[in-house]
């Protein structure tokens, strides 16, 4: 067994170069993330052999605990769920390889069931008190947060939309690239610490085609119709505004207009779910129209009942 690829640090290296070709650019450079600050520093000089039960119970506590790379606190049970699976993924490959011995076992690791997520939904009045102000205020950056709210497109996915996505007759917007910030693996002397990319967006099925309502499809054909395919919906160029940009200008309008809650942006795709839902659209339909590769994902995930909707449905029992 070659020595240089014998710690986990250097199978992980080995890893991550073979996998690199058949990886998204982002989730590469996730993963050397993740080996760099949480499993280097930790266990990068143990052997896979050497990786017993109590220390990777070890491993997981002190990443719980203390795993942060400020030192201030623990990483969250996704994030330590993440780690723990790319270094399973090392140990399989390196056994495959025969750079650490196939007859050992990963020790199994003991972590925490993911959590329900509870997801923000815009109330119904601040939703209106929102859509009022964009449309009496209307901007290439306003009119992306409408088509959010009655899309459901993620962040990434409408800084990237140009004005050819959008099918002003049928009323169909194209969803097939996203924009993210991500570290630069290539980074060199000057270069900076993290970079623009455009890609596919998040999954195969996150590729879609998404029906508006008429209003919105005539909103969109009043705003760009005359504008070049090659120019972005969000900007109205050829200059796309970057995620972290657009998150600044929403804050900025949600307090123009008054509204208090910290919504975070994802708040457009949660509270879309919840509306499409509570219209009485089959569940399976919304997970098509979210891009999910399941229907489980987008009732568990994305949509919660409302009081008012509870409300509505246990008044039918005395019907």
């Amino acid at each position: 067994m070659p020595a240089k690829r014998n710690n986990i640090s250097s199978l992980t290296k080995h890893y991550l170069a073979a996998r690199r070709p058949f990886l998204k650019e982002s989730s590469y450079a996730h993963y050397v993330e993740l080996a760099e600050h949480y499993i280097e520093p930790y266990v990068g000089k143990l052997n896979f052999e050497d990786l017993d039960s109590n220390k990777a119970g070890e491993y997981v506590s002190r990443l719980k605990t203390c795993g942060k790379t400020s030192g201030k606190g623990g990483l969250s049970d996704k994030t330590i769920r993440d780690i723990c699976s790319l270094l399973k993924s090392v140990y399989y490959f390196a056994a495959e390889n025969g750079d650490c011995p196939s007859d050992i076992r990963f020790p199994r690791l003991t972590l925490a069931k993911p959590s329900r997520m509870k997801s923000q939904v815009l109330a119904a009045s601040h939703q209106k008190q929102l859509e009022a102000y964009l449309t009496a205020n209307m901007s290439p950056e306003n009119l992306g947060i409408i088509l959010c709210l009655y899309t459901g497109m993620r962040i990434g996915e409408i800084c990237a939309l140009k004005w050819s996505d959008v099918d002003f007759e049928s009323c169909l917007v194209n969803v097939n690239r996203t924009v993210l910030r991500i570290r630069n693996t290539e980074k060199r002397g000057k270069q900076p610490k993290t970079v623009i990319v455009t890609g596919t967006p998040k999954t195969e099925t996150s590729q879609r085609v998404i029906p508006v309502p008429k209003a919105i499809g005539r909103l969109l054909k009043s705003e760009g119709k005359q504008m070049p395919g090659d120019y972005y919906v969000a900007t109205c160029s050829n200059h796309l505004m970057e995620p972290r940009r657009y998150y600044e200008k929403y804050k900025q309008i949600l307090r123009k207009c008054g509204i208090t809650t910290d919504y975070t942006f994802h708040a457009l795709r949660h509270t879309y779910a919840t509306r499409c839902i509570e219209s009485g659209i089959d569940p399976k339909v919304v997970s098509e129209l979210l891009g999910h590769s399941s229907v489980t994902i987008t009732l568990n995930r994305y949509v919660h009942p409302t009081m008012e909707l509870k409300k509505r449905c246990v008044e039918r029992l005395l019907r």
